[in-house]
């Protein structure tokens, strides 16, 4: 898990996204307003549709952080 972070982490600073090629068959896309889908790291690593639910959990720590 780590060298696949250090690695992913290395290629966002030099190319601006993580996947510049498909890592365990997953590309990251960048979220979009239309498209609410970030990268899930696990065992099983996809994109994942942002649900309602993580929605108004963000919306806590906004709150809380004052952004």
């Amino acid at each position: 898990m780590s060298k696949l972070l250090t690695t992913m982490w290395s290629n966002f600073i030099k190319f601006g996204n993580p996947t510049p090629r498909p890592v365990d068959r997953v590309k990251w896309k960048p979220a979009t307003e239309e498209n609410r889908e970030y990268l899930l790291i696990g065992n099983k690593m996809h994109m994942e549709y942002l649900s309602n639910s993580l929605l108004s959990r963000l919306k806590i720590w906004k709150a809380a952080l004052n952004d």
